[in-house]
C-alpha cells in the first residue's frame, strides 16, 4: 500500500536506528471506525509504504500522514512524524493481539512496531448526553464485619479534575484509604468517554440495610469559545442513584461460645525466642494473629504446665496483625509441654464458624552443671582457705603509738541530720513514682457504656466483672445480661429499653 501524500523526510544527525510505535485505542469499540496511530522516530529515510497484518475482523482504512516535529537537544537532532491509520473491529468482546506493522522507508529500510494488546468491548449505550454517574457495593449483602467496597464510578465526555460527591455511610468502618483510577471507555457514538472509578474498602458491623445517594457536579462543555479561542464550560449536577448494601445477621446455629466478631479469615502462629535454655534462665513465649478487625480479639490466656510460671507482657499492634507475649520462667529442670491457641472466626464465603487452632511448643530445662577450678597453685573450689599469717606492723614508732584524728563534733552531727534528711526526701520521691495506678471501676464502665448504647463496651465491661466477687443471683443476671447483649451484636435484635437499669445493679460493683 503506497502512500503518496506521506513523502515525508526524516533525517538522522546521528547513528542510531530509527523505530515505530503503534498505539490503539483500548477498548476497541465493536462496529465504530476509529483512529490508530504509529509513531515513527529517526527512519532515516521517509516512509512510503506500510504492509498491514490481516486479522479476522478487523478493517484497515487509508493511511494518512499527520505532520513531523523536529527536536535539537544539546546538539543533538531527533525528527518524528505521525501516521493516522483508520480501523474498524467486528470481533467478539475479548482480548485482541494485533501482530507488528511493517513501514518501508525509501532508501530500502525496514521498521516495524512491536505487537499491541487491547480489548475490543461493545460500545456503552447509556453513554449519551453529558455524563453517566452510577454507585454500587461489591458485594452488596455481606454478614456484620465482612470486608466490602463502595464503588462511585463517572464518565464524562472531557477529561476533567472530578471530586466524588458521594461517601461511605457513617456506619460503615474504613479498612483503608479511598482508591482513584482513570480510564477512557466508547460511547453509543464511538465517541471516547473519560471514565474515574473510586473505591472505598468498608466493613459494617450492625446489621440492617444502608444506603447512599447525592449528586455529582461535573463540567459540560458549552460549544462557545472564549476570546483566546478555549472552550467554555458549565457546572452541572448529575443523579447518582441510590446503592444500598444489606448487612445480614450472624447464623446463631453453631456459634462458638468464645465468638468475639471476628469475620474473614485468621491466621496464627506461636513460637519460642529459645525452646532450649539452662536452669536458671528464662524464655519468651510470642503469639502472631494475622487477620482484621483485630481490636475485637480478646487477649489469650495462657495456661503453663506445672512447674513453669508465665507473665504476660504488653502486646505489640502492627497492620493487621497483633502479637502477644508471656516472659516464662521455669522452676526445675526438664520438659514442658506449651499448649497451643485458638480462635474462632466466621467465614462470609461458606457462611460457617470456622477456627484457627496453633500447634504445641516443648520448651527444655538443661539441668546445671558444677564446674572444679584449679589453678596453678591446685586450688579446688570448696576447699578451706589456709590461715594468713598475721601481719607485722611497720609504721614507724610515733604513728604507731599517736591517737587517730577525730572530726569536730558539730560536723559528725551536720552529716548525720543531713543524710537523714536526704534519705527521707529521696525515699518520698520514690514513692510517689512507683505508686501503683488506679484500678478501674468496673462497674461504672459497665454504666457508662449502657449510657452510650456501646454494645461493645457493655460487652467488654461485662466480660472484666466475671473476675468479680458476686452472688448467685448476681452471677445469673450477669449472664443472661451477657446473653442478650450478644444477641443483640451479632443476631441483629434491637438493644432492650431496660438495658441501663439492668446494667446500673451492677454499678457498685469495682
Amino acid at each position: 500500500m503506497t502512500l503518496p501524500s506521506l513523502l515525508v523526510w526524516l533525517c538522522l544527525a546521528s547513528a542510531s536506528a530509527g523505530d515505530a510505535t503503534l498505539t490503539l485505542p483500548d477498548p476497541l469499540a465493536v462496529g465504530v471506525e476509529q483512529a490508530a496511530s504509529i509513531t515513527v522516530r529517526d527512519p532515516g529515510s521517509p516512509v512510503v509504504r506500510l504492509t498491514l497484518p490481516n486479522v479476522d475482523g478487523v478493517t484497515w482504512g487509508e493511511p494518512q500522514a499527520r505532520g513531523s516535529q523536529t527536536t535539537i537537544i544539546n546538539g543533538v537532532r531527533s525528527d518524528s512524524s505521525k501516521i493516522a491509520v483508520p480501523i474498524t473491529c467486528n470481533r467478539e468482546p475479548g482480548p485482541l493481539t494485533m501482530p507488528e506493522i511493517t513501514l518501508h522507508l525509501k532508501s530500502g529500510g525496514k521498521l516495524t512496531t512491536a505487537p499491541v494488546t487491547v480489548t475490543v468491548s461493545k460500545p456503552d449505550p447509556r453513554l449519551q448526553g453529558d455524563g453517566l454517574v452510577e454507585a454500587f457495593f461489591e458485594p452488596n449483602t455481606v454478614v456484620p464485619g465482612q470486608p466490602a467496597a463502595l464503588v462511585l464510578r463517572v464518565q464524562v465526555r472531557s477529561n476533567q479534575e472530578l471530586t466524588p460527591g458521594i461517601a461511605p455511610p457513617p456506619e460503615a468502618v474504613s479498612l483503608g484509604e479511598v482508591a482513584s483510577t482513570t480510564s477512557t471507555t466508547v460511547g453509543a457514538d464511538g465517541a471516547d468517554w473519560f471514565v474515574q472509578t473510586w473505591r472505598w474498602p468498608i466493613a459494617v458491623t450492625t446489621p440492617g440495610t444502608f444506603t447512599v445517594q447525592g449528586q455529582q457536579g461535573i463540567l459540560v462543555a458549552t460549544g462557545r469559545a472564549d476570546f483566546f479561542g478555549r472552550q467554555q464550560a458549565v457546572r452541572r449536577q448529575l443523579p447518582i442513584r441510590p446503592a444500598s448494601i444489606t448487612v445480614a445477621a450472624l447464623p446463631a446455629e453453631g456459634r462458638p461460645e468464645d465468638f468475639t466478631g471476628l469475620v474473614g479469615e485468621l491466621r496464627a502462629e506461636i513460637r519460642l525466642d529459645r525452646d532450649r535454655i539452662p536452669a536458671g534462665e528464662g524464655a519468651q513465649l510470642l503469639l502472631t494473629v494475622t487477620g482484621r478487625q483485630l481490636d475485637l480479639l480478646r487477649a489469650p490466656k495462657l495456661a503453663p504446665p506445672p512447674g513453669v510460671q508465665a507473665y504476660p507482657r504488653p502486646s505489640e499492634d502492627a497492620a493487621n496483625n497483633r502479637t502477644f507475649k508471656w516472659d516464662l520462667v521455669p522452676t526445675a529442670p526438664g520438659d514442658y509441654r506449651l499448649p497451643g491457641f485458638s480462635f474462632p472466626w466466621f467465614d462470609p464465603a461458606t457462611r460457617t464458624y470456622r477456627r484457627t487452632a496453633t500447634n504445641e511448643l516443648t520448651l527444655t530445662v538443661l539441668p546445671g552443671r558444677a564446674r572444679t577450678l584449679t589453678g596453678g597453685g591446685s586450688l579446688q573450689l570448696g576447699a578451706e582457705p589456709a590461715p594468713q599469717a598475721a601481719v607485722a606492723a611497720t609504721l614507724p614508732p610515733p604513728l604507731r603509738e599517736a591517737a587517730p584524728s577525730r572530726p569536730p563534733s558539730w560536723l559528725a552531727l551536720s552529716a548525720l541530720l543531713g543524710s537523714l534528711v536526704l534519705g527521707g526526701v529521696l525515699g518520698l520521691v520514690q514513692r510517689w513514682l512507683t505508686r501503683p495506678a488506679a484500678a478501674r471501676h468496673r462497674g461504672r464502665d459497665l454504666l457508662a457504656a449502657a449510657e452510650r448504647a456501646d454494645l461493645a463496651g457493655v460487652a467488654a465491661a461485662l466480660h472484666a466483672l466475671r473476675g468479680a466477687t458476686l452472688s448467685e443471683d448476681q452471677r445469673s443476671a450477669l449472664a443472661s445480661l451477657d446473653a442478650v447483649v450478644e444477641r443483640c451484636r451479632f443476631g441483629g435484635e434491637p438493644a432492650p429499653p431496660d438495658l441501663v437499669a439492668r446494667c446500673r445493679s451492677f454499678g457498685d460493683l469495682a
